[in-house]
């Protein structure tokens, strides 16, 4: 039945997971709130949430070239990598 409207095994078992763990949740509140007052088991369970959210929000690294040449040294006047005027001619 679930193969004739496409669902591949992996799917299934990530679906079965994901059912799981929502499960799961609600024990482990119920659990948690022995120990922890609502306002500090909401805090909690922000915390626990922000840190996959930092982790795959950062941003890319910079590009080694780019960075590379921002150590290099400005060109000396007149050598060949050295800017020149809109008309061609420099005062060297």
């Amino acid at each position: 039945m679930l193969w004739s409207i496409g669902l591949a095994p992996a799917h299934l078992a990530l679906v079965l997971l994901v059912v799981v763990i929502w499960g799961l949740a609600f024990v482990a509140t119920r659990l948690a709130l022995d120990v922890f007052s609502p306002p500090e088991l909401a805090a909690l369970r922000l915390l626990i949430a922000a840190i996959p959210v930092v982790v795959l929000t950062r941003p890319p690294p910079r590009s080694t070239a780019r960075a590379r040449s921002r150590l290099r040294s400005p060109p000396r006047p007149g050598s060949p990598s050295a800017p020149r005027s809109i008309s061609g001619w420099s005062p060297s």
